[in-house]
C-alpha cells in the first residue's frame, strides 16, 4: 500500500502510532510531504527512523529547510558559543527560527547527537525531494508540502526549484486536469474550514491532509489505494 502523512513537527510518539495503525511493513511506501520538524519533542527520533526505512519517502517542508540552513551555519561554532559569538545575519535566522518556528526544541535535540550523527540528519535532509508523482488506479497523485508554484503544472513540474515549492501557497481552488489529485500538508485544515478540524479535506482534485497536530491536534495517514483515513485521535 502507499501512504501519505504531513507536519509530524517532532512528536515522534504520534509518529509511530501512525505507522502502527497502518501496520507499515517493508512492501507499503510512505511519503512524508514535510514539516518533520519544530515544536515536538523529538524530531530527530522521526528523522532517524525515516532514513532506516528506504520505503520512507521525504519532501521538503519550510520548517525542515528552516533547520537544515541552520544546522549547516551552526557548525562553524563551537560548542553553544552561537548564542553570544554568532555573526549577525545566523543570529537573524536563529531568532526567526525560534521565535517564528518554534524552532528550539529541534536544535535542543540535535544538539544531544554525536557529530557523526548530525552529519547523517544534515546529509539526510540534503536529499528531501521538493514533490513526488505517484500513479495509483489511474490517478495521477501530485505531493508537495504546500502547494504548486505559480505557472506549475502536471508536465513542466521538474522545471521549478525546491525554493519555487516552499515559497507556494496551498491554492484548494486550483484547477487540475481530470484523473490528477494533488495532496499538500502545510496548511492545517480547521483553518479551511472548521467543520474540518482535526480531518482530512478534500476538492474534487486536492487533498488537504495537516489536520492540525503540530498545533495540538490530530495527526493522520492517508492510503491512496483505498482512500482510508487514520488518525491519532
Amino acid at each position: 500500500m502507499t501512504y501519505v502523512m504531513s507536519d509530524i513537527h517532532g512528536y515522534y510518539k504520534q509518529y509511530k502510532k501512525l505507522l502502527n495503525k497502518i501496520s507499515f511493513t517493508e512492501e507499503d511506501t510512505l511519503y512524508v510531504l514535510g514539516d518533520i520538524v519544530d515544536r515536538g519533542p523529538n524530531p530527530m527520533n522521526i528523522l532517524l527512523d525515516m532514513h532506516m526505512h528506504v520505503n520512507i519517502i521525504p519532501i521538503m517542508g519550510n520548517h525542515d529547510e528552516l533547520a537544515l540552513r541552520a544546522f549547516i551555519r551552526l557548525k562553524k561554532y563551537s560548542g553553544k558559543s552561537y548564542y553570544t559569538n554568532c555573526e549577525q545575519g545566523d543570529a537573524k535566522l536563529l531568532r526567526y527560527w525560534f521565535y517564528v518556528y518554534d524552532g528550539e526544541n529541534t536544535l535542543s535535540d540535535y544538539e544531544k547527537l554525536s557529530a557523526d550523527k548530525q552529519k547523517l540528519i544534515v546529509d539526510y535532509i540534503l536529499t528531501f525531494a521538493s514533490h513526488k508523482i505517484v500513479n495509483i488506479n489511474g490517478i495521477t497523485y501530485i505531493l508537495t508540502h504546500s502547494g504548486l508554484p505559480p505557472g506549475a503544472t502536471p508536465d513542466n513540474l521538474d522545471s521549478f526549484s525546491r525554493y519555487d515549492y516552499l515559497r507556494a501557497e496551498v491554492n484548494l481552488s486550483k484547477i487540475l486536469p481530470k484523473e490528477t489529485i494533488l495532496i499538500s500538508g502545510h496548511q492545517p485544515t480547521f483553518l479551511i474550514c472548521d467543520e474540518y478540524k482535526g480531518r482530512i479535506y478534500r476538492t474534487e482534485n486536492q487533498i488537504a491532509i495537516d489536520t492540525g497536530g503540530g498545533t495540538g491536534g490530530t495527526f493522520c495517514c492517508l492510503c491512496l489505494e483505498t482512500g482510508e483515513e487514520f488518525y491519532t485521535k
